[in-house]
């Protein structure tokens, strides 16, 4: 807790010189918490945005202090997309060198924030809700959809109630995507205390909707029937997005293989069969950076390698993948020679561990380990008050969850994802 009060507290005193006195009274009342701690991240986020300026929080900045951060009219024009009936024209002269495919475990801004420095920003993949934009976002919730609010602009750019948006585009139809420009990321993640950034930076968001929990075969390793058509089809128009809007890089993640139980193996299946169309290998895109994290929803019976060897042997085989472990060591040998699929850990050179264990979520992040701690402490201290007094734990009605952002006790910062 005292952590949190230091991340929320000396650490986001306000977003412009003098601070903001009482807006770090509010957060210091609501701090006990990690959910309420991310409340209060992503209201100063909007506080961020109302005002137009920031001082960076992680060392560097300009002479003045201040950096500009503000809704432009042109990161308002969201627009949806749907198989077939939008794609950019091939660049000319045509393109003849295939889609570099990277797969590693890294949180997806992180990898945007990579391409972005090599002159390339890129079209995020957002895993959201079929129904509303956001889920829980202004709660503290954790899944994915939540964090990108969290650091960057995409509320305000969504979200109609908030105040710039008046385009409405939910529910989202059936394998369709919608396309999010100009979006700007101004926080680190999770493992940097969300810290406002010195070297801000934009990429665009293609918000998609996985199935939750679709029907499977009988090994329960594919999707079947039509929501496997869907998931084809839904990524074919995110790519279609990227493509459309002239980016030159995506950054994909293991979209519905955590809480909504997509199986990952055939999901990466599909992402490959999507990378080899003709208007995806011919488009604008160069690279394609695959952002997979393994969470507490990895290493079920859908995912039993977890996510990460999954879309890693998956994409090496079908796509010519390169494979790079979370420190950048290249291991896309060890990964297609390392293993039958029975979960056995697959090593790098070295007693080093490819596949790492379960990591607290960062966008691929939603709470880091001094927030799950915090959780941790207070479900204890909470059970001992509750058998101190005699009572017994309450029973939880039963949950139907249908998008990544619904239930954030079942559903946390993406796998990336769910």
């Amino acid at each position: 807790v005292s952590v949190l009060y230091w991340i929320l507290g000396s650490q986001m005193s306000g977003p412009i010189a003098g601070g903001t006195p009482s807006y770090t009274a509010a957060v210091e009342a609501v701090v006990p918490t990690a959910k309420a701690a991310r409340a209060a991240i992503w209201r100063h986020t909007y506080e961020v945005f109302r005002t137009g300026q920031y001082r960076p929080e992680d060392g560097g900045g300009t002479p003045d202090g201040v950096l500009p951060a503000s809704i432009v009219p042109e990161s308002l024009a969201i627009s949806l997309f749907r198989p077939g009936t939008h794609f950019g024209a091939p660049p000319q002269p045509p393109k003849t060198a295939p889609i570099r495919v990277l797969v590693q475990d890294i949180d997806c801004l992180v990898a945007a924030e990579r391409l972005a420095s090599a002159g390339m920003p890129p079209l995020v993949m957002d895993a959201g809700s079929r129904r509303h934009f956001g889920g829980g976002y202004q709660n503290g919730s954790r899944a994915q959809e939540e964090e990108l609010c969290r650091r960057t602009s995409l509320a305000l750019q969504c979200d109609c109630s908030q105040g710039w948006q008046t385009t409405h585009l939910y529910p989202l139809p059936p394998a369709a995507a919608i396309h999010v420009p100009r979006v700007q990321v101004i926080r680190h993640g999770a493992d940097r205390q969300y810290r406002l950034m010195s070297k801000p930076f934009e990429c665009g968001v293609g918000i998609v909707a996985a199935y939750n929990k679709p029907k499977l075969d009988a090994t329960g390793r594919a999707i079947v029937g039509q929501a496997a058509k869907d998931t084809r089809e839904m990524l074919r128009s995110f790519f279609g997005a990227a493509a459309t809007n002239g980016y030159k890089s995506v950054v994909c993640i293991a979209v519905g293989c955590g809480a909504f139980c997509n199986p990952a193996g055939h999901v990466a299946q599909l992402f490959a069969e999507v990378l080899k169309l003709p208007e995806v290998r011919g488009s604008c895109i160069e690279e394609a950076v695959f952002a997979v994290l393994d969470d507490h929803n990895a290493f079920h019976r859908f995912n039993p390698d977890g996510n990460f060897l999954a879309f890693a042997r998956t994409l090496a085989r079908e796509a010519s993948a390169t494979v790079r472990s979370r420190d950048g060591t290249d291991v896309t040998q060890q990964v297609l020679n390392g293993g039958s699929g029975d979960g056995a850990p697959v090593t790098s050179a070295g007693s080093a561990t490819l596949v790492s264990p379960p990591q607290p979520h960062a966008a691929h992040a939603g709470a880091d380990m001094q927030h799950a701690e915090a959780d941790t402490t207070e479900a204890k201290r909470k059970k001992k008050t509750r058998l101190q007094s005699g009572a017994t734990k309450p029973r939880k009605p039963a949950l139907v969850v249908d998008d990544d952002n619904a239930a954030d006790d079942v559903i946390d910062v993406d796998a990336e994802s769910d």
